[in-house]
């Protein structure tokens, strides 16, 4: 029988390296006293059992284990004891094939449940680990569908989604985050965007001159910190609702446009000549792997306070004389009732005229979100205008809220080629899913432009954390600490220029993780504008052609995010 609402546990715990025995005692008695106070879900640290920073796999060989072994004994022992459930960090070996993995093995009452090995890597085990080899599991138990990912996972959207098309309710979160003050804004957009409670149990302290970054948490499906540990062993507790994740989950689900998806299991980028090239052009081949240099960009995202043409005119002399290579502009018009729908398309379509004069004489490219009228169809459109007349109209394929009146698109966001690079279209809607900018990247775009209404989620803060984090990453409290698009532009390599209603603050987003001060202009009393110098070896120029995260995807099992299934214990969602 299921609970339907029980107490989680992130117990946060610094390992001594190689002292296997001491970790397990301290992982034993804190596990106990969170059964204790009520917890009825434990999840331990990434490799917690033996320390993290291995230089070999020579050096970590005495202490892998097999799942079931000595250690799994242990909290089997105390699972059945305390009837509780608890995942544990270790490493493991295979015991036919003599592989080592970093794996998470899930105990309950009744024994070992599963293993999950994390499979996408990071620096360190590297030197040690194969990737993993049993997939994006999701294990039914009492306390609801169980997905377990760990630590660099979390940073590629795919895994986190393959979980939530299986029905997972709580994503139990094993990991030796570092490099950032904690909670991570990564675990708070992958408990979001899928609806799912998100279990987060990191380490602190310093090892081999690696400094974690602690702030474990329980994070609930609005991507909110229901409780968390700053510094120091101890124990973050909060409820789980296993009704309110399943609500959450079928709500972020339902508009899912899997047929649209195809892109996020390609690795296209890697050959840019794949979508900028005819297939019979005979140089394609000369020019296939090499991304192209850099050239100077001055890119600006106008906040919804100034999307009337009449105020762009005022401002152009401030705004133009930059001499931009791309302006992005929020929504023309937002009509809320149906009989508004014909006088804003026939307002949007003149003031898209007047734009494309501007683009014209300013040499620039303008692009702009309006009410789109076509057979008796209105679509809420993104339209790329450009200096030659040309005009670029995308679709808005996931529709929301107060976009109701608009039909979804039926073809995937574009990817075009301008003097300035790549440039993506996305209508705003289409950040809240992770798929579509995913599959925009992969098509190898540099620049995405984003206009139109973005309902949600709201900025997220962190207090100051007592960690002593490199010097490079703000220990203070951060009011505008996880912002959806932010998550967004980094996670995929991209600059992201957002000029939207709702939330989340317009402005522009770079490509780079862990870059402080972050890379990015938000839109805050005027307009953003981010000025991107022809630098071959400028380090965020270089990431967002050559997109060194993507490079290091696992699409082959990204699979599930193009199929139509999507299972919740009992039955399917809607479509």
């Amino acid at each position: 029988m299921t609970t339907s609402q029980y107490l989680a546990a992130a117990v946060q715990f610094e390992p001594t390296m190689g002292d296997t025995e001491g970790n397990v005692s301290r992982l034993l008695e804190l596990t106990a006293d969170a059964a204790t106070r009520g917890a009825d879900l434990v999840v331990l640290p990434e490799m917690a059992t033996t320390g993290y920073c291995w230089s070999s796999r020579e050096e970590i060989a005495p202490f892998v284990e097999t799942i079931p072994g000595p250690t799994i004994e242990r909290f089997c022992a105390l699972a059945a004891e305390r009837q509780v459930w608890i995942v544990v960090g270790m490493p493991e070996v295979d015991g036919e094939t003599g592989a080592y993995y970093n794996s998470a093995a899930l105990v309950g009452p009744e024994g070992v449940r599963g293993t999950y090995r994390k499979t996408h890597a990071f620096i360190t085990e590297v030197r040690w680990a194969t990737d993993g080899d049993l997939g994006l599991p999701v294990f039914e138990t009492p306390l609801g569908r169980l997905g377990i990912l760990i630590c660099m996972d979390a940073e590629y959207p795919e895994t986190a989604r393959v979980l939530a098309l299986q029905g997972c309710d709580v994503v139990c979160f094993p990991t030796n985050w570092l490099g950032e003050h904690s909670p991570s804004p990564f675990w708070m957009q992958r408990a979001y965007e899928n609806g799912a409670f998100w279990v987060a149990a990191n380490r602190y302290g310093l090892e081999r001159g690696v400094q974690f970054s602690g702030g474990s948490a329980v994070i609930g499906p609005d991507g909110r910190i229901r409780d968390l540990v700053d510094s120091g062993d101890g124990i973050a507790m909060a409820a789980v609702d296993l009704s309110l994740a399943r609500q959450e989950r079928a709500d972020r689900l339902r508009r899912r446009r899997p047929d649209h998806y195809r892109d996020v299991s390609l690795n296209s980028y890697l050959w840019p000549s794949v979508h900028t090239r005819a297939p019979n052009d005979g140089g394609a081949l000369d020019a296939l792997g090499a991304p192209s240099e850099p050239t100077a960009v001055t890119l600006v995202a106008v906040p919804p306070w100034l999307s009337d043409v009449s105020i762009l005119e005022r401002t152009s002399e401030d705004l133009l004389k930059l001499h931009p290579a791309l302006v992005v502009l929020p929504p023309l018009a937002a009509p809320s009732i149906e009989a508004e729908l014909t006088d804003a398309a026939a307002k949007s379509g003149r003031m898209l005229d007047q734009l494309q004069d501007l683009a014209r004489h300013h040499d620039t490219l303008i692009v702009t979100s309006a009410p789109l009228l076509e057979e008796g169809c209105v679509f809420d459109a993104v339209v790329l205008l450009r200096p030659d007349g040309g005009r670029v109209v995308h679709r808005n394929t996931h529709p929301r809220g107060g976009r109701s009146w608009a039909r979804p698109g039926g073809s995937v966001p574009p990817v075009e080629r301008t003097p300035v690079g790549l440039v993506g279209l996305l209508a705003a809607d289409e950040l809240l899913p992770p798929e579509p900018l995913r599959g925009v990247a992969a098509r190898g775009a540099e620049f995405v432009a984003v206009s139109g209404g973005l309902e949600g989620p709201a900025v997220v803060g962190v207090p100051a954390t007592s960690i002593p984090l490199p010097d490079r990453s703000p220990r203070s409290a951060d009011p505008e600490h996880w912002i959806l698009p932010r998550v967004r532009a980094a996670e995929s390599n991209v600059w992201l220029a957002l000029a939207a209603t709702g939330d989340c603050p317009s402005g522009i987003y770079g490509p780079s993780f862990y870059r402080f001060p972050r890379h990015e202009a938000l839109a805050r009393s005027a307009a953003a504008v981010l000025e991107l110098r022809a630098d071959p070896s400028d380090r965020d120029r270089r990431t967002a052609l050559e997109k060194p995260y993507l490079r290091m995807r696992l699409p082959h099992l990204y699979g599930p995010l193009t199929w139509n299934r999507v299972t919740d214990g009992d039955g399917s969602l809607p479509q």
